[in-house]
């Protein structure tokens, strides 16, 4: 349903799934976001060099060289060189979650904080305008994610701290403990646009 409303708006797509062979991690996913925010709309390829997406993400160079070389293992990127351009060309997909230009220029969040976000969107249920509800325990999460637990609980603290996430009581319970849910206030967080 709320894919109808993003369709005139600027965004960027993020293939579901990505994390589910174990291989990526949500930093991957960021950086293939980066890449692809980038993505010319008619040739649907770009050039952007390791430096620009270094500045972007404050990931070092040798970390961004380590995701694209998983990405393309991956097949969700194809790259070809022109001199000493590097042209990343995308994995079309039918399934995907969408992110804003906003989102991703964002200065209240971490790269590792949209890195988690961006991950945990496909996994979330956005039956209430401008918030998506995570019920996975952070065991689960940490599973789905392909990251540990402490980053996902640090993660969790973090954004809550800045009133992005907030934690709800629910009825599911793991090892006698009540797992909250998580709620993700996407309107802050400038992923409204999937409304």
């Amino acid at each position: 349903i709320y894919y109808l409303c993003y369709m005139n708006k600027q965004h960027y797509q993020l293939p579901n799934d990505m994390t589910k062979d174990g291989n990526l991690v949500p930093n991957d996913l960021l950086v293939y976001l980066t890449i692809k925010s980038y993505m010319n709309k008619d040739t649907k390829t770009c050039f952007p060099s390791l430096k620009t997406l270094s500045e972007k993400i404050q990931f070092s160079i040798p970390t961004i060289r380590k995701s694209i070389s998983k990405l393309e293992a991956e097949n969700w990127i194809s790259i070809s060189k022109k001199g000493r351009k590097q042209i990343y060309s995308f994995k079309p997909s039918k399934n995907f979650e969408v992110f804003s230009p906003e989102f991703l220029k964002a200065d209240d969040t971490t790269s590792k904080e949209k890195a988690y976000v961006m991950s945990s969107q496909q996994l979330m249920y956005k039956d209430i305008e401008g918030l998506g509800k995570v019920s996975y325990s952070d065991k689960e999460l940490s599973e789905k994610l392909n990251i540990s637990e402490h980053l996902v609980s640090k993660y969790n603290k973090s954004l809550k701290g800045k009133g992005l996430l907030y934690m709800v009581d629910s009825d599911k319970f793991e090892n006698g403990a009540m797992i909250p849910n998580k709620i993700f206030d996407l309107s802050k967080l400038q992923q409204d646009i999937i409304f």
